[in-house]
């Protein structure tokens, strides 16, 4: 993508770096001055407002930009950067410190390496960078338009484009500029620039409006420069550090093996208690690798090879090995798990004549492979038996025996596989023929979330619609509990947690009192997870008409059944969807506010039959009335 003058992403230099160009002029002088003073701020806060204008098949539309930040010397900055796209409003907050960047999932809310504001918007940090702005400092007719008043502030107005040479190299043309510079201080107040881009250059992955053949596209901003030397303290965010060996959280079972279960990917399976076992994603596999090299460098040089192509397809989620290895240190047991979304319905038979394909094509296999149907807790499926031939840590071939076990789930494709020694196999075999009958396949769990159309879909209307969200009436010190009466006939009592999270209480008593859960069906339940409703179009798409924040507190977890908590589409967009839990979810914490627990009536609650409202064929469980009581 073409970067416009003064902000394309770059790595911080010294301060003390010589100017790349003579002045020559006036303004320019006034200019480098300025590149120069600002390599000695300590802090500044930092605005940018700008606009993308694109034409694509005929029809034009823009895109509004916004950057707020703050820079901290040497070369660390922090702030957030929106985009309304279309119908769709893109947010994402950045921190950049040295050649480190850290951003937000502008899904998710949770921070990840790696830029967000792509070479596109860059860094605030490229205007306390002397070298940096003396080399985009390459102007046509740069002059000083005069002095002026900017916001009290004595300024110098400077007006000019950038030089040919520039623009070609910028993707721009006819690009103007305009600097407001403070006369006593020399540093930057203001900067605009708009022009237009090379269309055949634009590249989009900065911008997510899709492949668009965009014939024009012009680009306009204006920057804003405040708080100079006021402290800031910018550090990096808390990433979570998992211990990539780290052993699931199993049940054991009377048998004594350990049930692991991954209800994200809808699969379980037990092992035997000297397993160790671990999830894995392309993320972590260099984690991985090194942590068990650490432990048995032989084991990790064998399954390298073999965890880098199941990675290369995209669905690596469980490496499994014994680690009771008595006969000697190049034995090499292990299960991984494989499992892949295709997006469409396949028969098992061919999944499995397309697996034997495969096996032959890429692995070197000795004999055959041999086919048999079976069954596994009550699921058909396919398992390949076969010999396949593998260099050792002398590089000397070795022989392991392999068993796969191959489901089908709807569109979601199973390959469980299990290697030993061939010497081993004797031992193995019946351990692996264990290990396959308990697997399980469970009922896929969604993240819990108010579905975000990706176009604009005709709805049941809302019984009732705000233009904001409430004022607040409730008393901090006052109790609250709200009774849940249902058409089923039942009713439950929840204590709500006003003091913790005033906001979300406030809300729900309103919307309770105004009648706006009358009537409203528990849209979404899954067994052993959690009851979901508020949503008055039953979709999981419908809301209130306006957002709030989130509201967590250390001492309101969801740790138990009954727990009463916000539904959401990501971070700030609680509206009036809630969910009620069956069980504990410690995984949703921190990402959904809790804001009450049934005190009252469980039974009830537990007897709302499952729904989804994706496929449904019955009104389900619908709320008659909320009443709410004050103490």
């Amino acid at each position: 993508m073409p970067t416009p003058t003064l902000v394309p992403t770059r790595t911080p230099v010294s301060s003390q770096s010589q100017a790349a160009t003579t002045p020559v002029s006036e303004a320019e002088q006034i200019y480098f001055d300025a590149a120069s003073a600002m390599g000695l701020v300590e802090s500044f806060h930092y605005e940018m407002n700008a606009t993308l204008s694109l034409t694509s098949d005929g029809l034009g539309f823009t895109i509004p930009v916004e950057m707020i930040g703050d820079f901290q010397a040497p070369d660390r900055s922090r702030g957030s950067l929106s985009m309304n796209i279309i119908l769709f409003k893109v947010e994402t907050e950045f921190v950049n410190i040295g050649e480190d960047s850290y951003s937000t999932d502008p899904d998710t809310g949770e921070w990840t390496t790696g830029s967000a504001n792509g070479v596109f918007f860059g860094n605030p940090a490229d205007f306390a960078d002397p070298e940096f702005l003396e080399s985009a400092g390459s102007f046509a007719d740069l002059i000083v338009a005069g002095i002026e008043d900017l916001n009290g502030i004595q300024t110098y107005h400077l007006v000019g484009r950038l030089s040919e040479e520039e623009a070609d190299a910028a993707g721009a043309e006819d690009f103007a500029t305009e600097f407001w510079i403070g006369v006593e201080d020399s540093r930057f107040r203001q900067v605009s620039f708009a022009g237009e881009l090379d269309a055949e250059d634009l590249v989009t992955d900065d911008l997510p409006v899709g492949d668009l053949d965009v014939s024009d596209s012009r680009f306009s901003a204006v920057l804003t420069f405040t708080d100079y030397d006021k402290p800031v303290n910018i550090v990096a965010p808390d990433l979570p550090v998992a211990d990539p060996l780290a052993p699931l959280a199993p049940e054991q079972l009377e048998s004594g093996w350990f049930r692991h279960e991954l209800p994200e990917m809808g699969f379980a399976v037990a092992l035997p208690p000297t397993w160790q076992a671990t999830r894995l994603d392309p993320e972590r596999a260099s984690a991985i690798f090194g942590a068990i090299e650490d432990v048995n460098p032989v084991l990790a040089e064998r399954v390298e090879e073999q965890m880098l192509s199941l990675i290369d397809d995209g669905g690596f989620k469980l490496f499994a090995y014994d680690t009771d290895v008595t006969a000697d240190d190049t034995e090499l047991t292990t299960m991984n798990l494989v499992a892949e979304d295709t997006g469409f319905e396949i028969a098992l038979d061919l999944f499995a004549e397309l697996s034997v394909e495969q096996v032959n094509l890429v692995i070197d296999v000795e004999g055959d492979v041999q086919q048999t149907t079976v069954d596994l807790g009550g699921v058909p499926a396919e398992e390949l038996r076969y010999t396949m031939n593998a260099p050792d840590d002398n590089n000397e071939t070795v022989q392991l025996a392999v068993s796969q076990y191959l489901l089908v789930q709807g569109t979601m494709l199973w390959a469980v596989t299990l290697a030993a020694p061939n010497e081993k196999a004797g031992h193995y075999v019946p351990v692996f023929e264990s290990i396959s009958q308990t697997v399980e396949l469970i009922e896929l769990v969604d993240d819990i979330s108010q579905a975000t159309p990706n176009q604009p879909e005709e709805e049941t209307p809302l019984a009732k619609s705000y233009d904001s969200p409430p004022e607040m009436t409730i008393d901090t010190d006052k109790s609250y509990k709200a009774t849940f009466e249902l058409d089923s006939g039942g009713e439950f009592v929840v204590e709500l947690y006003a003091a913790e999270a005033p906001i979300t209480v406030n809300n729900f008593v309103f919307l309770s009192r105004d009648g706006f859960y009358d009537g409203v069906t528990f849209h979404r339940v899954i067994p052993d997870f959690m009851a979901q409703g508020g949503d008055p179009t039953g979709t999981g798409s419908g809301g209130p008409g306006y957002r709030f924040q989130d509201e967590f507190h250390p001492a309101r977890r969801h740790d138990k059944p009954g727990i009463l908590s916000m539904a959401n589409a990501g971070p700030g967009t609680n509206g009036s969807q809630f969910f009620i839990t069956f069980v504990p979810t410690p995984h949703l914490n921190d990402a959904h506010t809790v804001f009450g627990a049934v005190i009252e009536g469980m039974d009830f609650v537990n007897a709302i039959p499952a729904r989804d409202p994706g496929s449904a064929t019955a009104p389900g469980v619908a709320i008659k009335t909320i009443t709410i009581s004050e103490e």
